[in-house]
């Protein structure tokens, strides 16, 4: 499977060009797979824990999801628990009801437990894209490409 190298994506710390890449590359990639429209972000500075929200219509209901974008790809560390904290308290700081992390690495199992917990325990919804959704994508574009 073709693969892209999250590496090439400027890390949001250092010395770095371009410290909002990530964001940026989730913003497009939200919008044009997922739908909807991102109402927040990307920015710069101290965000309160939301880094994106995207609005999509789900049921004819405008639902308003808090995004978290991580980019541990140059240290290949998942997401963990202590990556993501308060995240209940998040979405309602932001009005939001679903939880979407969007990591350029994967989840660690304790925060996949976690974001389980909190479903089962608080009705809370989330949602995971990791580096191989983001393949997945690609390449179905291209074999679309392809094919026309």
């Amino acid at each position: 499977m073709a693969r892209l190298n999250f590496r090439e994506i400027e890390p949001a710390s250092g010395k770095s060009n371009d410290l909002d890449q990530f964001e940026k590359f989730a913003k497009i990639f939200l919008e044009s797979v997922i739908g909807g429209k991102i109402t927040k972000g990307p920015t710069r500075g101290a965000d309160g824990g939301i880094d994106l929200r995207l609005e999509i219509e789900e049921h004819g209901t405008t639902v308003k999801k808090l995004v978290s974008c991580k980019h541990y790809a140059n240290s290949k560390e998942s997401v963990g628990v202590n990556d993501e904290i308060d995240i209940r308290d998040r979405l309602e700081s932001f009005g939001c009801t679903v939880f979407v992390g969007f990591y350029s690495t994967i989840a660690s199992t304790g925060l996949e437990q976690k974001l389980e917990r909190l479903q089962k325990e608080k009705g809370i919804r989330s949602e995971l894209y990791n580096s191989e959704d983001m393949a997945l994508f690609r390449l179905n574009v291209d074999d679309l490409l392809a094919e026309s």
